[in-house]
Order: structure tokens, then sequence, then C-alpha cells
């Protein structure tokens, strides 16, 4: 008999091993111990080996020893989620922030790694409060705008609908930073924006640029030029989020879509408020595809 396989992407068998244990947090249903740390260089350099960059090691030396336990934790994952409990809420981003140093800079400053992170939040109100600690936090590290703009971009991700819908109907496109929708600074917009521009070959968005060419003078796009538009955004975004590194700070909702999940493969995944985490935000966590690492952040102590 032929199995109906309603998820896409199909859940592997460690996501499927991964479940039953979130759901009863039972040591008995859940895979040997996990050392997560060994699995991200930088990380393992700045904890372990203790042979970062100067700055970056002074900067883990310095973390109270709680929050460094909640780091070294990770050398014993249970299905390769590593919970942290217990840090005050004013730290929980400046930890965060430190791991994300620790991973792309850990092993150098002229050597950064390419990482991916998706950060999920509750609710839009904590993605302008995470993004704006995270931003001010690396601005206290010294970091300039172009580093920033390169291995340290942080993107605002909104319900993808609502980005879409927004991009189609706005007059002009030096608006699309400025609209109503959301705050576009570090937003999806942006970036794809900056990928439209950067773009070497005409040919690849020939038609996109044409139809939003046509809309500059206030003209309404046709239903059928509309539904074009919607279509070529949602490629331009796909090919946005493939060639994305660095941290998408996003809700459950904003993570969901399948355009989402099939061009935006995060190395790192953290939960904020885990407490909370629903079913959904679950099902994000355990089917990622690299599902590499994960971390939750929770008030309450699960292990």
């Amino acid at each position: 008999m032929e199995v109906v396989r309603y998820a896409s992407p199909y859940p592997d068998l460690r996501s499927q091993q991964a479940y039953p244990y979130t759901l009863r947090f039972d040591l008995a249903e859940a895979e040997p111990e996990v050392d997560l740390v060994s699995e991200f260089e930088g990380i393992e350099n700045v904890i372990v080996h203790k042979a970062a960059p100067a700055f970056i090691q002074e900067i883990y030396d310095n973390l109270p020893e709680p929050m460094q336990k909640c780091l070294t934790g990770m050398h014993g994952a249970r299905v390769r989620m590593h919970f942290i409990a217990g840090v005050a809420r004013y730290r929980i981003s400046y930890l965060m922030a430190s791991l994300v140093l620790f991973d792309i800079f850990g092993i150098g400053l002229e050597q950064p790694n390419k990482l991916k992170v998706l950060y999920i939040m509750n609710n839009n109100v904590g993605i302008e409060t995470f993004y704006q600690h995270l931003t001010r936090t690396f601005r206290i590290w010294n970091f300039t705008d172009e580093q920033l703009d390169s291995v340290l971009n942080i993107m605002r991700l909104y319900p993808l609908d609502g980005e879409v819908h927004d991009i189609v109907t706005t007059d002009l496109v030096d608006e699309l930073v400025t609209s109503e929708n959301a705050n576009r600074d570090k937003s999806l917009h942006q970036f794809a924006l900056r990928t439209l521009e950067q773009n070497q070959d005409p040919q690849q968005y020939r038609e996109l640029k044409q139809l939003l060419a046509s809309v500059a003078d206030g003209t309404r796009l046709g239903e059928g030029d509309f539904a074009k538009t919607k279509t070529n955004m949602k490629k331009l975004y796909r090919d946005t989020f493939n060639g994305f590194s660095g941290v998408v700070v996003t809700t459950p909702v904003g993570a969901s879509p399948l355009l989402v999940r099939e061009s935006f493969k995060p190395d790192t995944i953290i939960v904020d408020e885990a407490a909370t985490m629903d079913e959904a935000t679950l099902s994000i966590v355990i089917t990622s595809e690299r599902q590499k690492f994960i971390c939750l952040n929770t008030t309450f102590t699960y292990i």
C-alpha cells in the first residue's frame, strides 16, 4: 500500500525521531548525545581551543560563567537540539549575538564563515526588538557598515504574501524600501532590490524590470501583468535567499512558506521563547534539511 506523504519536503528519519522527544522529553526516545560544538569550527576554536582572534576570545572569556555554560552545554545535545534555560531577557540577545560572532569569525577575521541563521521570534514586535539589539551589539564591537553588509547581514522577514502583494501594488520602485507594510530597512525587499541591481545577466530579470518600469509613472498593473509580476518577484526572492548569508529574523508565519523553506537552508535555527513553542514552529525546526545545530532559548528548564 502506497503511503501518502503530505509534508513538503517530507521530514527525514532524523526529524521523525526528534518529534516524539520534543513532545515528552523522554531520554529513552532520544538519540545519543551529539557534540554540536565540534560541528562548528569557529565556535570550537573559541570555546575549546581558545585560539580565536584576541577581541573575540576576550568577549567569550568575559561572559559570566552561567552564560559560558549555556554555550558549552552544546557538547551534549539531544536530537540535535540545545536548550538554553534561565538567561535573563536582556542577556539573551547578547548571548545569541556572541554565538553568531564566534561561528562567523572564530577562525579568523580574514576568513569569515558564510553562515546562514534563521532566528524565529513570537511576533513582529520581537523582530524589530531583536534586530535593533543585534545591530547595536555588533556596532559596539566596532563592526563597520561594510562588514554588516557582507557576512553580518541581518534581514527582517515578514509574511511573504504581504511582501509580494506590496511590491506589485507600489507605484514607484524607490518606494519599495519605505512602504507602509513594514520597516523596509534590512527587509527582504531591500535585499531583493540589491540582488536585482547587482545582477550582471541582462536577460535574467528582464521581464521583471520591464514590469516595474511600467508602473514608474503611476500606471496600475493590469490583471495579467499583476500575476506576471508576482511570479517574477517570487523568483527574485528565491535567488535572494539562495545567495543570502547572515541572520534572517522572522516569525513562524514568516518562516513557513514553501518558497522560504526551499530556498533558505539555515545552518543554525534559533527559536526565541521555546516555552511557548507551538507545533507549527516545532515543524520548522525539526524538518530543517541541514539540521546541524538548533538552539532554543527559554526561561524554563527542559533538560
